[in-house]
């Protein structure tokens, strides 16, 4: 009650903070006979708003108005009272066109002679999501002297007129935050309806077309088959790493005592970094997110229902995290520094640059994260008629850091290349102490006897490297071909000491027992793919292929410590080698069928051969052995769209994919991991494979999605006894698994600049699991979860972010429950000098309940864990931008002149 009470008074402190901006924004302003363009910018100097408008609209019209302490909608309403403009709010700008689309102003009919006034040109622009899009600008541009001839503003349902013209020209259109269009050279001559323009949201720069203005984006958005997460444009999210800014990712949840992630309650989720796939394990996918910045964090992409065209791992669905890219024209540097602060003082910086003249763009970035981070987690366990209580402190102390350093020359206006060289480094040591308490009653009658055991982690060192070269042939509306080669190698290894000391009831010290363990790891990726998009009929055809062969040599040495003398474990010891190549290859065909219907059909082969190879120690009583397999699957996918009008979209999809095993889970030597647990390995792991059907409504900004999927062979990792008082955890094929969800997001904004977004799912697993021959389980149960962000001004030009996310009790991976838990974070941001500098404060995991515990009953089994980390921080960070101009330095032309409003 007391949390919801603290939401309600912080969404009260919204409101108030809201009413305040409101008051502040409001203008005094007393004008007689005045340049209406003189009037809009200072409406714009008073509020702070940016209002967006063509000169050659304006220029000649004067207002006389005087008015006090009017908003910015009431000020406007004034001012062109009586004039044939009108204004709509987008994006947090407002844009000013006039009531009723000219064919061409007074002025281009009086100077260009070569109009022709009867018939035009029109057309229809949209964005991605095939939704209109108003208020483009729309050019007929001299494609000689790159002077604009014509002009015309989209209207709400996005389409636009132009006059024929007796020449070759070239269309373009320009929209806040979107990509640029320019058409090839055509002759308009004659009245032509042009095929639809699509623009993506992009903010680039093209040669002699500068973009007018970049939109806010906001934080969240909700685009057909996926949920976008701009962490740029996020307070909250300055100052961590991608792991810790996917717990703020709308309907993604992380666990941090397993490692796993979940979309809505699904797992086998499929992580990807720019597109691409990272061919990594669990543990060392959270090791890479970890030493990811967050400053170099674009967006993350969450989709639940892939098409062919990507990969076909990942069951629960792809969370691709997109990296920055800087773009900006001539030299730009950013510099962010930080820090945090709850149990330990962490700091992190940030440096990213580029250098952009011509057709050549170089880049890169560095960022580090020192500090360590600590964690505390436990169990109470029921074995064997035997009660077990542990208690561990666990404090990571590893560093990280990462860079990037890339280069992308445009050959031409069709061929671009690139390069791209990245490192991701962890390195430092770690400490895991643990108590352990064993009763000889579930009652605790009586103390048996206390084990207090260490993990040392003396050396740990995990360095990724990836390399890449690229190269891109666009012709637009008409073909695009793109070529990518990566070299991947993953470079690990480890040091623990592991003693263990055995206590009476009376804590004397009765026995020990001390190991110690070493572990490298050795990863090899090369990865070819291609893709090709052509425009046939009436859509589009797309199709690629792609080999990726992964290779793994793995060793792990166990030794028994007695005094100054270590002794192999022969039996505990080996090398585990193993090789994956995958040849893959798809077909998909996006077809308009109609101005409301859509479809989009695809099939993906993949041939599959992988070969785990075991090679024990001389000695060993383990055997040699290789588990190979050769396998081909198919996976087909199916959309159909249906518009019944504006802004209204229903869609179904249909979906398989698969999840393999990663390479650590087939080696079958056991590993302890205390005196009373062991990790092991399982060779004979198949694929899993997962059909998914979803049923989709989508009104503007408002998103309905319901969903089942079905997982035959299910995979998860399990936690069995072993003997009367230890456990061993390994992965096993258990049976299926069914899932009914529903999901629903929205995003709203009021007045100009409160922007709200809510996501919210519900969903139903039901895991019929058998352990073995004689031990069938079945657990089903429904769960919910929720997700509030919103952002908003304060006061002296600040801004406030709050986040809110909850989890209530779920169905975990075989038999266990989760716990229910959730987040509330509170932050604060103020740009100074020009938007160059920003301060952000920030608190997270403010009433410190993002936790993990759960319960665990089969059989005779019963366990009871818990968990927390050092979520609750206060973050402080400085970010400086300094640099060149964001514009092309090329020529001025009629077009420049056009668009230098912002």
């Amino acid at each position: 009650m007391k949390k919801i009470i603290t939401l309600l008074l912080l969404s009260l402190y919204a409101n108030i903070a809201i009413a305040q901006e409101e008051i502040r924004n409001t203008i005094i302003f007393n004008g007689n006979q005045i340049p209406l363009s003189e009037a809009l910018k200072q409406i714009e100097k008073s509020t702070g708003c940016t209002l967006v408008f063509s000169y050659d609209d304006i220029h000649d019209y004067v207002v006389s108005v005087s008015f006090e302490e009017k908003t910015v909608q009431d000020a406007l309403n004034i001012v062109l009272t009586d004039l044939p403009f009108k204004y709509i709010y987008k994006e947090g700008c407002y844009i000013i066109s006039k009531n009723k689309q000219a064919h061409v102003s007074e002025k281009l009919q009086t100077s260009m002679p070569l109009i022709i006034q009867e018939k035009g040109i029109s057309g229809k622009v949209t964005d991605d999501n095939k939704q209109p899009v108003e208020a483009a600008l729309v050019w007929l541009v001299n494609p000689e002297t790159e002077q604009s001839i014509a002009q015309a503003i989209t209207d709400d349902s996005g389409n636009f007129f132009l006059p024929c013209i007796n020449k070759e020209i070239k269309l373009t259109v320009t929209c806040l935050g979107y990509t640029p269009y320019v058409s090839e050279i055509f002759n308009a001559s004659k009245p032509v309806n042009r095929p639809t323009i699509i623009l993506s949201e992009k903010s680039e720069v093209l040669d002699n077309i500068v973009v007018i203005g970049e939109k806010s984006r906001p934080v969240i958005e909700q685009k057909a088959g996926k949920l976008i997460f701009n962490v740029e444009n996020s307070i909250n999210a300055q100052g961590s790493n991608a792991f810790e800014i996917l717990r703020q990712t709308p309907g993604v949840s992380v666990d941090e005592g397993s490692k796993s992630i979940s979309i809505n309650g699904r797992s086998g989720v499929l992580v990807m970094l720019n597109g691409k796939q990272t061919y990594m394990q669990q543990s060392e996918i959270v090791d890479l997110l970890k030493s990811t910045s967050s400053s170099n964090i674009k967006m993350i992409e969450v989709m639940s229902n892939a098409t062919a065209q990507y990969d076909a791992a990942g069951s629960g669905g792809i969370l691709n995290i997109v990296l920055k890219k800087e773009r900006g024209a001539g030299y730009n540097v950013m510099a962010n520094v930080g820090m945090s602060y709850w149990f330990h003082v962490k700091q992190n910086t940030e440096l990213s640059f580029n250098y952009n003249r011509g057709k050549l763009n170089f880049y890169g970035n560095y960022s580090h994260d020192l500090g360590h981070v600590g964690l505390f987690y436990g169990s109470t366990r029921k074995q064997s008629g035997k009660l077990f209580e542990s208690h561990s402190d666990d404090v990571d102390k590893r560093n990280i850091a990462a860079a990037t350093l890339g280069l992308d020359y445009e050959i031409n206006k069709h061929h671009l290349v690139g390069i791209q060289a990245n490192g991701n480094f962890l390195f430092g040591p770690g400490l895991i102490e643990t108590n352990t308490d064993i009763y000889n009653s579930y009652d605790k009658d009586q103390l048996l006897y206390t084990i207090r055991s260490k993990s040392d982690y003396y050396h740990q060192v995990a360095d990724r490297y990836n390399f890449n070269a690229n190269y891109r042939y666009e012709v637009p509306d008409e073909r695009l071909f793109t070529f990518d080669l990566d070299y991947g190698l993953f470079r690990g290894n480890s040091g623990n000491y592991q003693p263990n000391e055995y206590y009476s009831p009376m804590q004397v010290l009765d026995s020990a027992q001390n190991y110690r363990s070493t572990g490298n790891r050795d990863i090899d990726l090369y990865a070819l793919s291609s893709g090709y998009k052509q425009s046939v009929w009436l859509g589009e055809l797309m199709g690629g292929m792609k080999f990726s062969n992964v290779s793994s040599k793995n060793t792990y040495s166990l030794y028994d410590v007695q005094e100054k003398e270590e002794t192999i474990d022969q039996n505990m010891s080996n090398d585990f080698h193993y090789i994956e190549s995958i040849l893959a290859g798809f077909i998909m065909y996006d077809l308009n069928i109609s101005d409301k219907w859509y479809a989009n059909i695809g099939a993906r082969i993949e041939y599959t051969h992988s070969n785990g190879h075991l090679i024990p120690l001389a000695g060993s009583m383990n055997q040699e052995s290789n588990v190979r397999r050769d396998y081909v699957d198919f996976f087909p996918s199916l959309g159909i769209t249906y518009k019944p009008k504006e802004k209204h979209t229903i869609s179904i999809s249909y979906g398989k994919r698969i999840d393999r095993p990663v390479y650590s889970d087939l080696n079958p030597i056991e590993q302890p991991l205390d005196g009373l647990a062991s990790w092991k390995g399982n060779p004979f792991l198949i694929p899993q494979k997962t059909h998914r059907f979803s049923l989709q409504y989508q009104y503007d900004k408002t998103s309905v999605e319901l969903s089942y999927s079905r997982t035959n062979d299910y995979r998860v990792q399990i936690t069995d006894t072993l003997g009367v008082d230890k456990v061993i955890m390994e992965p096993q094929n258990l049976g299926t698994q069914e899932y009914y969800g529903m999901a629903l997001s929205q995003s709203l904004r009021f007045f100009h600049a409160w922007d709200i977004n809510f996501s919210g799912r519900a969903y139903h697993l039901d895991n019929r699991m058998a352990f073995d021959a004689e031990r069938f389980y079945h657990r089903k149960r429904w769960a919910a979860g929720v997700t509030l962000q919103t952002s908003f001004p304060v006061i002296w030009g600040i801004r406030s972010e709050i986040l809110g996310v909850y989890a209530t009790k779920r169905l975990g991976g075989s038999t266990e429950v989760m716990g229910s838990n959730g987040l509330v974070n509170l932050g604060f941001q103020k740009k100074f000098i020009n938007d160059k500098a920003i301060v952000k404060l920030s608190f997270s995991d403010i009433f410190w309940t993002n936790n993990w515990d759960n319960v665990n009953n089969f059989g005779n089994f019963q366990s009871k864990e818990y968990g927390y980390g050092e979520t609750r921080q206060i973050k402080v960070n400085f970010t400086y931008k300094f640099g060149g101009s964001n514009k092309k330095h090329t020529k001025q032309s009629n077009v420049d002149a056009e668009l230098n409003r912002f």
